[in-house]
Formats: C-alpha cells, sequence, structure tokens
C-alpha cells in the first residue's frame, strides 16, 4: 500500500459538502446519506479525525523520524465549498478510506475508541453514498426488476419441460393432502421433489413455483396417491 495525504482543500470540501447534506436534512429534504447524528461540530470533529488519521498512516508507512503533527490544525473548515457532486465526494471518501491503515498506525501509536468510531462513520457514509449514486443513476432506472430482458430471452437455452412465464403472471400452486404417512410430491424436472414427514392426521399445503409442474402426490408407505 502507498499511503498518500490528501489535499487541505479536500478535507475542507469534505466537511463542507457533508454539511450541506445535514442543512438539507434539517429542511426535511432527501439526502444523500443518514445525517441524523450529524451536527456542524460532530462534522468538524469526524473531518478532524480522518485528517489526523490519514497524516498517521503517511507517518507510519514510510517510517519517519518526525513525531505525529496535528495537520489538522492547519484546517480552515469555516470555508465554505460549492459545487460538489455525490460522485466526487464519493471518490473523495473512497481515496480517503485506502489511505488510511489503522493496524499500520496501532503500530506506532495508540487509537482511542473515539478515532475508531470517526472511521467507521467514515465507511458507512461512504457505503449509503454508493447506494444513492447507483439508484440516481439513469441506467439503475432502465434495469430490470423482477425479469429478463425479452431481447435476450432467444438466447437462453432452458429445459424443454419448463413453462414460459414470468412469477408475476402465475401463483404458486397449492396442494392440499390429508394423509399420515411419508408425503413425496414428485414433478416433471428431474431432482426436484419435495418430501415431508407427516405424524398425525393433518391437512397441509406444498407451496410451488409457478414454473413447476405437479405429476404426482404420492403416500410413499403405500404408494397409493395421496387426497
Amino acid at each position: 500500500m502507498s499511503t498518500l495525504m490528501l489535499s487541505f482543500e479536500v478535507f475542507e470540501a469534505i466537511a463542507s459538502t457533508i454539511d450541506r447534506q445535514h442543512v438539507k436534512h434539517g429542511l426535511n429534504k432527501i439526502t444523500w446519506f443518514d445525517c441524523r447524528d450529524l451536527t456542524r461540530k460532530k462534522i468538524n470533529d469526524l473531518v478532524t479525525t480522518w485528517c489526523d488519521l490519514n497524516e498517521w498512516s503517511y507517518v507510519a508507512e514510510y517510517k519517519t523520524e518526525e513525531e505525529f503533527n496535528t495537520l489538522s490544525e492547519l484546517l480552515d473548515l469555516t470555508i465554505y465549498y460549492t459545487g460538489i457532486s455525490a460522485v466526487q465526494l464519493f471518490k473523495w471518501l473512497g481515496a480517503l478510506i485506502y489511505n488510511i491503515d489503522i493496524e499500520q498506525v496501532e503500530t506506532m501509536t495508540s487509537i482511542s475508541d473515539e478515532q475508531r468510531s470517526a472511521f467507521s462513520t467514515l465507511q458507512q457514509i461512504y457505503t449509503q453514498l454508493a447506494n444513492t449514486i447507483v439508484h440516481d443513476s439513469e441506467e439503475y432506472a432502465k434495469a430490470y426488476y423482477s425479469d429478463y430482458p425479452a431481447e435476450h430471452r432467444n438466447t437462453i437455452t432452458a429445459h424443454p419441460d419448463r413453462k414460459k412465464g414470468t412469477r408475476e403472471s402465475k401463483k404458486p400452486q397449492l396442494i392440499e393432502l390429508t394423509i399420515q404417512a411419508n408425503v413425496q410430491v414428485q414433478t416433471k424436472l428431474p431432482n426436484y421433489e419435495i418430501s415431508r414427514q407427516i405424524t398425525d392426521q393433518t391437512t397441509f399445503y406444498f407451496n410451488l413455483p409457478a414454473q413447476i409442474e405437479v405429476v404426482k402426490v404420492v403416500d410413499m408407505q403405500t404408494n397409493v396417491k395421496a387426497s
């Protein structure tokens, strides 16, 4: 791993962009990630900690003789950056995660629970931001939800006995049995059989996929078709 230090401007832009989402949350607007536990002070504390961890990872990686500095003290978190997209923030946070090595830092100094929590929050925001970017993309909006594209169906070699159609257009088959035995549901598909042990006289149902055609239901003890 080759550790890099992100620039001061990047940390400042990250802080102001996260804060902008926090403000949107206060106005009951949709945000890129969960902002319920964020305040301006907490955002500044998080970004300051991320900067420290990034710096310490750099020092630990290259084993420099200098003591851990506090470059975060040089940040000006009062500067408000605008025009930062979700994708740009996502890439910065990804670079930050990559360039923080907790285990490496621990070889030179201890890390507090608060600092660990700050890194965990960074990862959570990164993951939530990824979901937002994907869900907001045009490709995702056009993607199929529960069906396969019709134009590609002729390229698939399906089992000859499988019925055509989709699950949305057919309801599962309910097979009612009242017997006292080992029960087996046999279908036309090879290796697709369902068995169930019945200990008392009872009525139950087999819930089968709509595409599966039932051949017969037998009492395995007497091999007689069940009612």
